[in-house]
């Protein structure tokens, strides 16, 4: 009889100790966690020293954004571009630098799609804001749709080649995954 006890006690504060679940309390907590690879919110490629990488943006990131209805029908990701860990529109060889800040200024949603379950759709928007070399990566910010994705678990982003040479990239996403960082961060007040 004791030994069931003591088996019933260790299962309760087990359960409990699983039951909890971490929260995200501060900036650093926040972009430590969204680095972290097996938590699914982010992803990368490299190849001969260019890189490309993908991460999504917690809705308590975008600031006063995240207060209206509009910008929470949407999922937020950041779309980063190395070479040899530098700003890649400081990498490349000049004669290119306008026609590459003209695509991602103008025509990124040519070269960025999301497809799930069978279909293939437009990003919703991007931004994208040239830092002239002042940090060691090039940054778009795009949106997905959420009511396009139907409540889909998985999705994948693909990413055609911009013209710096690099093979076409597919990014898998799972919704638990970037609804968990949501929920992770939710507590916190908005970043400045």
């Amino acid at each position: 009889m004791m030994f069931l006890r003591i088996l019933f006690l260790n299962i309760c504060i087990l359960s409990v100790l699983l039951g909890c679940q971490m929260k995200i309390t501060n900036r650093e907590e926040l972009y430590k966690y969204m680095q972290d690879k097996k938590h699914g919110v982010s992803d990368s490629r490299e190849i001969k020293g260019a890189k490309v990488s993908i991460s999504y943006v917690p809705t308590v990131m975008m600031g006063n954004k995240a207060d209206s209805a509009a910008a929470r029908k949407l999922l937020y990701f950041k779309l980063t571009y190395q070479i040899n860990d530098r700003d890649m529109l400081s990498a490349i060889d000049p004669s290119s630098y306008s026609v590459l800040v003209s695509r991602l200024s103008f025509k990124l949603g040519d070269y960025i799609s999301v497809r799930f379950n069978g279909k293939q759709e437009e990003i919703a928007d991007f931004q994208f804001s040239p830092t002239y070399g002042m940090t060691n990566r090039t940054e778009v910010i795009f949106a997905i749709d959420r009511e396009k994705l139907n409540a889909e678990r998985v999705f994948t982003i693909h990413v055609q080649d911009i013209g710096i040479g690099l093979p076409d990239y597919d990014f898998a996403f799972e919704q638990q995954a970037l609804d968990r960082l949501d929920e992770l961060s939710a507590g916190l007040d908005k970043l400045d």
